[in-house]
This record gives structure tokens, C-alpha cells and sequence, in this order.
């Protein structure tokens, strides 16, 4: 079933980055501003399966356990691997994937969210609002 609260605009922008292009977006989620480039899934899947090694403190010559390896794999085929919905012919984006992700805590306080390259995903339907840029300060 489509999220009834899903925003077409914001729709609109998840196609334009899943089509290649990076747009800056500042998000609304619970009270926080997250900000940060909206990116394909792909995009963000490669950029995370990267350093999956680093985050989970494996060894370098750890193999990966399988579902990893399975997940690297859909990735690298480009495969859907999230469960966006299709019905009666109408597609709608579950989850949004953003690099280079900060959070603004307060006046000229920010945090970078999901380690190195900043990575950070959320539920389509629990963005409050957004604005187009980034947050300066």
C-alpha cells in the first residue's frame, strides 16, 4: 500500500538521485535538521559496503559473512534490495539515502552522522519537511 503521507515533491527529488544526480537537501525528522546530498541507493549501498569492513571492526582478510557478501553482490548488479512499494501500476520510495550527512544540534553545532562518508537513511514517511541546500552556518 502507497504511504499515505508521502510527499510527490520529495518523491520527485529521491527519482532525481536515483537517476545519478546528488541533490542538497536539508530534512525536518522529529525535531532534528539533517542535512546532506540525497544519493541513489546504489550510491549509497557501494559507498557503505566500502567500509562495512572498518565499521564492523573485521580484520582485512575476514571473509564477510553471507548475507553481506549477498548484499554486496545485489548491489554491484544493481539490484533493488529495499522494499519499495508498486500498486496498481504506482511506485513509491520507502527510504531515502543521504551522504555527507550532518545534524544540527544548535547554533553552529553540527554532528556528521554514519561515520567517514557521512552516510544516513530514513523512512520517506517520517520526514516532517524539507528544504533544498544544506544548512550553513
Amino acid at each position: 500500500m502507497r504511504p499515505l503521507d508521502n510527499d510527490a515533491f520529495l518523491e520527485t527529488l529521491i527519482d532525481f538521485a536515483e537517476g545519478g544526480s546528488d541533490v542538497d537537501i536539508t530534512l525536518h525528522v522529529n525535531g532534528a535538521l539533517i542535512s546532506g546530498q540525497l544519493v541513489s541507493q546504489q550510491h549509497y549501498f557501494e559507498l557503505g559496503l566500502e567500509t562495512l569492513p572498518e565499521t564492523l571492526n573485521l580484520p582485512q582478510k575476514h571473509e564477510p559473512v553471507s548475507d553481506i557478501s549477498e548484499l554486496s553482490q545485489a548491489v554491484h548488479e544493481g539490484q533493488d534490495i529495499t522494499n519499495d512499494v508498486i500498486e496498481d501500476g504506482e511506485f513509491a520510495y520507502l527510504c531515502l539515502h543521504l551522504k555527507n550527512a550532518m545534524m544540527t544540534t544548535g547554533p553552529n553545532q553540527q554532528i556528521k552522522l554514519g561515520g567517514e562518508r557521512g552516510l544516513w537513511r530514513g523512512r520517506v514517511s517520517a520526514v516532517d519537511g524539507f528544504a533544498l541546500g544544506l544548512v550553513d552556518h
